[in-house]
């Protein structure tokens, strides 16, 4: 009887055993099939290349240097969980390493603490400790030193409508002021950016107390086809000029595609 008890005894120690062991294995494989998962995640955002070019205007109030610049790319990089990112422009680092990030769906947000002329990877940190390379297209900025009209007791001009649109390679925009508060105004557009745009016309108009600027200029379709992108964007801003103090009054970042020439236009 003791010899029976004892082998049964046994017998449940043996099938304990081999359920912790086969329980074990078991996660062993999860674990390793979700590493797998990941990192072939991993390989596939790395390899991604995204074909944007962005010609942006790094426009800070005199005296500081701190900018927020945002990035957009075709996946939800929220998932991702970046902590802490660094740029980089043809795989050479070009920033210190950025730890105020936010992101949010296919947007990231970050602090820049000085301004960079130009980028299009970033080497990102995440909350696992991961580390790796994104592709997030061509990033040009051109620095603009905004003066502090407030500073030097100069009111900005009052805008009480604005309106812009793109369509088949022309670019319309309007802005209108208050008369009164008139000084000169300009418009101004990223350096890299004018050698695909023609034709500019900036002409002033008064109507019922109000002044109005008008924006005309066409943007060839080669700011696409030369480097062969899905899209770009071009930083248009209007700019008060108060004897050669400037702010910039409002900016527009004008998305440029394929669908927005519909017909061929004349280059």
């Amino acid at each position: 009887m003791v010899n029976i008890l004892a082998k049964k005894t046994m017998l449940l120690l043996c099938l304990s055993s081999m359920i912790l062991i086969s329980g074990c294995f078991s996660n062993l494989q999860q674990n390793e099939s979700r590493d797998i998962n990941e990192q072939e995640v991993y390989r596939t955002i790395e390899a991604y290349i995204v074909k944007e070019r962005h010609y942006l205007l790094y426009n800070v109030v005199e005296g500081e240097k701190q900018k927020e610049i945002e990035i957009q790319v075709p996946y939800k990089i929220q998932s991702l969980q970046i902590k802490k990112i660094t740029l980089l422009q043809d795989n050479n680092v070009v920033s210190e390493e950025l730890d105020q990030v936010k992101t949010l769906n296919n947007k990231l947000t970050i602090k820049m603490p000085y301004y960079i002329p130009q980028f299009n990877q970033m080497k990102a940190t995440l909350t696992n400790n991961k580390i790796i390379t994104l592709n997030i297209g061509q990033y040009t900025l051109e620095n603009f030193t905004e003066h502090d009209f407030n500073h030097n007791n100069i009111k900005p001009m009052q805008i009480t409508n604005n309106h812009l649109k793109f369509h088949n390679g022309k670019l319309e925009s309007t802005t209108e002021f208050v008369k009164k508060d008139e000084t000169e105004v300009e418009v101004k557009i990223p350096e890299a950016a004018l050698k695909y745009i023609k034709n500019i016309q900036f002409n002033r108009a008064e109507q019922n107390g109000k002044i109005k600027y008008t924006l005309k200029c066409e943007i060839s379709q080669s700011i696409l086809t030369d480097y062969n992108l899905e899209s770009a964007v071009v930083d248009i801003s209007i700019v008060q000029n108060a004897n050669e103090k400037k702010w910039s009054l409002i900016k527009s970042s004008v998305p440029i595609q394929t669908m927005d020439y519909q017909t061929k236009t004349n280059e």
